[in-house]
């Protein structure tokens, strides 16, 4: 057990994931919600939390660990609203996606007793609400801390997580591990740069695309019909959580916008490039850049290894070659069924955090009868 009591405000995807994911784990004895009431007998239902409180000051008394789990905009009125009311000694710590806004307000208004860590995990889903809460959504996230301390913001993560000075950073660092995150530490000026430009630009662009798409129907109205999976996958994130990007929004507003001018000018570029009929090398070079892109990460860190393989459409061919990964002590860090087709097979994707480890999976595979191999 790695903490007693946790407290999370906002028992929404994130909220009740991490709440789910604790409970999967053990890694927490009793985790309190604070929310609606409606969410929160959700919650309840769904067996992620053991106590409710709809006030917050209630519901963060006595406990060691705290969570801030609601939109930006609330997490920056929640952290002086609760200042006198945390436990001494206790973490607070949030997943807000932007963080120079949040750290400036944990160092204005928190007492020295508290100990604030700021976190993001970048990992997420098109849909919302405590009901799409998932115990796995952080396996190999990458799970971003940026302390308040000054000399712990570049601190390196030793792989063993020996005890430091400061033990609720290792033991947010354990927690964060056991739930199946990999931890990134990042001072707050760089990971919203980061963020802004892997993460809250594509939203904009994919807002972008889907509002020309929806402007363009008046002339063809079949044309969402005809949006195929290219489309879909590349809008996907437009789907997200409206009320949370305004605050991503107006929070990192300084970071995006110079971004949306960056934007403009490559698409600029390209328009001239495409009237010149000399388009072929700025595609060369995305398609180039693109392949680099780890496909087994969720985020910033360095990439799994994957192995991909074929196998047949039957019943018991995914639990026989997980048997055979398991036997040999191996973990899959993450499986993926890339193509099916019913009747004939496909082909599955399965990732390791040691290439040792894939390795020697190619080669059960390939004993057990399976078409495997190193996707280099």
């Amino acid at each position: 057990m790695l903490v007693e009591k946790v407290t999370i405000i906002g028992v929404g995807l994130l909220g009740g994931s991490l709440a789910a994911s604790l409970k999967r784990t053990g890694c927490a004895s009793e985790i309190t919600g604070v929310d609606t009431p409606d969410v929160l007998t959700k919650a309840l239902e769904m067996g992620i939390i053991d106590k409710t409180h709809q006030n917050p000051e209630e519901g963060v008394r006595g406990a060691d660990m705290v969570v801030l789990a609601t939109p930006i905009s609330s997490i920056l009125t929640l952290i002086p609203h609760l200042a006198s009311h945390f436990k001494p000694g206790a973490l607070v710590t949030d997943v807000g996606s932007t963080k120079v806004e949040i750290i400036k307000a944990a160092q204005k208004y928190l007492p020295e007793t508290v100990c604030f860590i700021g976190g993001h995990p970048m990992t997420g889903s098109e849909r919302s609400g405590v009901t799409s809460a998932d115990s796995f959504l952080f396996e190999n996230a990458v799970y971003v801390l940026t302390p308040l301390q000054a000399h712990l913001q570049k601190i390196p993560i030793p792989e063993d997580l020996q005890e430091s000075s400061w033990p609720w950073f290792t033991r947010l660092c354990k927690i964060i591990q056991k739930i199946g995150g990999r931890v990134l530490v990042l001072d707050p000026v760089s990971h919203d740069e980061i963020v802004a430009a892997v993460s809250h630009l594509p939203y904009l662009l994919s807002v972008s695309l889907v509002n020309l798409i929806a402007d363009l129907q008046a002339k063809h109205p079949n044309l969402l019909q005809l949006a195929a999976g290219g489309f879909r996958d590349l809008t996907r994130v437009a789907s997200g959580s409206t009320k949370m990007w305004v605050d991503i929004c107006q929070s990192n507003k300084s970071q995006i916008l110079p971004l949306i001018d960056l934007l403009i000018q490559h698409l600029q570029t390209l328009k001239s490039l495409i009237s010149e009929e000399n388009v072929l090398s700025k595609l060369e070079r995305a398609r180039q850049v693109r392949s680099t892109i780890p496909y087994s990460n969720k985020g910033l860190l360095e990439p799994l290894h994957e192995v991909r393989l074929v196998a047949k459409d039957e019943p018991g061919v995914l639990a026989t070659l997980t048997r055979v990964i398991a036997e040999a002590g191996i973990n899959i860090s993450d499986m993926e069924i890339l193509k099916i087709r019913e009747g004939e097979g496909g082909t599955i994707r399965l990732a390791f955090r040691l290439r040792s480890d894939a390795i020697q999976a190619v080669e059960l595979l390939k004993h057990a009868g399976f078409n495997a191999r190193l996707q280099d």
